[in-house]
């Protein structure tokens, strides 16, 4: 059986994750890591999963462990945090980065597949990202909100230096799932939080083009990893098609009944400061990848999970 570790079980894309993994209950041997080991034993208990396959572990007993693969899933949805406090991102990716790497080089069998992010592209994100993009970051200026994407490239870069070991980097740029806060300051967000409430959601005209992947693509990739004898590379995710902000509106419109307006002169928030923000790039298909859903497709799957489990009503 595969012994798969999931480092920030806990939070937003972990909890995919593991939710995910388990629909195959039993085909894997999870081990969850947590900073605290009760908030893993939470999630194990909230998603009455099966303990059997399910064991919770703190970070500091990750050494302890037997990994076959190792997903490090921590600071994936910390760009806000960063902006609080910009040193935390950069100490903390670093020193979970650092305990993997350590591991690997005493077990070079094991997989690590670590969740990367758009951002790692800088300022030059604002364009489509392709095979030939570069990298473009303001050094001379460099404001809190770069430093998310700077631990980003740094990890990537250290990880292809470290070509004798089996490391995959994956860039996600946009991700969604049931387990979504609402509290969060961007567009699928803010649009859960108007349906919730029964409130108007309100946007500019500034249509934007986003390409959202949902666990079931993410999980095939992973998978698609697992099967390499030996890989150390980085891979774009992609879903079957991007959308548009207006096309997402109005399907949220026809489909839930979401109230929405336009107010052209309303100030977008950071997470819609990008008008593109996605990759053209489709190396992974090279490696057997070919994502089933399109974006609207996979939200829409996520969304009526919501539904089925009372999260909206």
């Amino acid at each position: 059986m595969k012994r798969i570790t999931i480092i920030g079980a806990t939070g937003y894309i972990g909890k995919s994750l593991v939710a995910e993994f388990n629909l195959e209950d039993g085909a894997y041997q999870l081990s969850l890591f947590s900073r605290a080991k009760s908030k893993a034993d939470k999630l194990v208990a909230d998603l009455n999963l099966n303990q059997l396959y399910n064991q919770t572990y703190q970070l500091d007993d990750f050494l302890n462990v037997n990994h076959d693969v190792i997903i490090n899933c921590s600071g994936g949805n910390t760009i806000a945090s960063a902006r609080e406090n910009p040193s935390s991102i950069l100490d903390s990716t670093e020193l979970v980065d650092n305990l993997i790497i350590d591991y690997l080089k005493n077990n070079p069998s094991s997989l690590y597949i670590n969740l990367s992010s758009g951002a790692v592209f800088g300022v030059s994100s604002n364009d489509i990202v392709s095979d030939q993009s570069l990298a473009s970051f303001n050094i001379n200026d460099l404001k809190a909100s770069e430093f998310y994407g700077i631990s980003k490239l740094y990890t990537e870069t250290k990880h292809r230096a470290l070509d004798e070991l089996s490391i995959v980097d994956l860039r996600i740029f946009s991700f969604f799932s049931r387990f979504a806060s609402f509290e969060e300051k961007y567009l699928l967000a803010e649009i859960i939080q108007s349906l919730k409430n029964n409130t108007t959601f309100e946007t500019n005209d500034v249509d934007i083009e986003r390409d959202y992947i949902t666990p079931t693509d993410l999980i095939a990739m992973i998978k698609i990893l697992m099967e390499q004898k030996f890989v150390n590379d980085v891979y774009d995710m992609y879903s079957a098609e991007k959308i548009t902000k207006l096309k997402l509106i109005n399907f949220f419109c026809d489909t839930y009944g979401l109230k929405f307006s336009i107010n052209p002169k309303l100030e977008i928030s950071n997470s819609l400061s990008k008008n593109v923000y996605y990759s053209e790039s489709r190396k992974a298909k090279k490696l057997g990848y070919e994502p089933q859903f399109s974006s609207l497709e996979g939200i829409k799957n996520e969304i009526d999970l919501m539904y089925k489990l009372s999260i909206l009503e």
